[in-house]
């Protein structure tokens, strides 16, 4: 009978469980739908909500950092982090303080976040390209090559991000540095052959004098792609 009892109790408390998931998926699953329809305003209050729910499920806080974000809400943003920064992993933590002191006009904070977690991550290789990205999105391209710059030291690998840092180079308008990764990304990469020979019709035509810097790469190197 006790053990009858004992399993009654397991059932009750697994479906509870479900139900409980269930709803919270349900809410979530509201609140895009809210997104998408551009009502930022009660999707916030669905994350709120769940938040108060789910106090260590650190995606619906940073559901809602986001959001808050989306539409200029940023010291309600900001208490958000500080209050939950406990149960966000270190690399979430990171890239969302990036994106949000960026948007709160202190790059100077995004920058020494990044650059703290890095010191004490030398060897997650992986992890500079999330930060890396996360300066992208707030458009801080010359952050983000120095991050994957940093990568690359760390890594020993003068190949490593070729193709992410060309784009941001271009992106700051650097070209003489961007056609370089793109041709160094092509030298490991040839199935990109028109991929980088599009991108660098492109740069010539904004600043032919980068033939000359063409030119001196190709005299050094024997890849048949580069060549062509």
């Amino acid at each position: 009978m006790k053990l009858i009892n004992i399993c009654l109790i397991v059932f009750a408390v697994i479906a509870a469980v479900n139900a409980q998931f269930d709803e919270k998926e349900f809410q979530l699953k509201r609140a895009q739908n809210y997104i998408f329809q551009r009502e930022y305003t009660k999707a916030n209050e669905i994350y709120q909500e769940l938040l108060e729910q789910f106090p260590e499920d650190h995606e619906i806080a940073a559901r809602l950092i986001t959001n808050l974000i989306r539409i200029s809400e940023l010291d309600k943003a900001e208490q958000i982090l500080e209050k939950y920064k406990k149960i966000f992993p270190d690399l979430q933590f990171v890239t969302t303080s990036i994106v949000l002191y960026t948007a709160l006009g202190d790059p100077e904070t995004a920058g020494k976040i990044a650059s703290d977690y890095i010191e004490k991550n030398p060897g997650k290789i992986a992890a500079y390209r999330e930060i890396s990205v996360a300066f992208e999105k707030v458009r801080n391209y010359e952050k983000s090559i120095e991050v994957m710059l940093k990568a690359r030291k760390s890594a020993r690998d003068d190949y490593l991000y070729t193709r992410e840092l060309a784009l941001a180079y271009e992106m700051i308008e650097d070209l003489s540095n961007s056609s370089k990764e793109y041709l160094k990304h092509l030298e490991y990469n040839q199935s990109y052959f028109h991929f980088v020979f599009s991108r660098m019709k492109k740069i010539l035509a904004v600043s032919p004098v980068q033939i000359e810097n063409i030119r001196n790469y190709t005299q050094n190197s024997d890849n048949e792609s580069i060549l062509e």
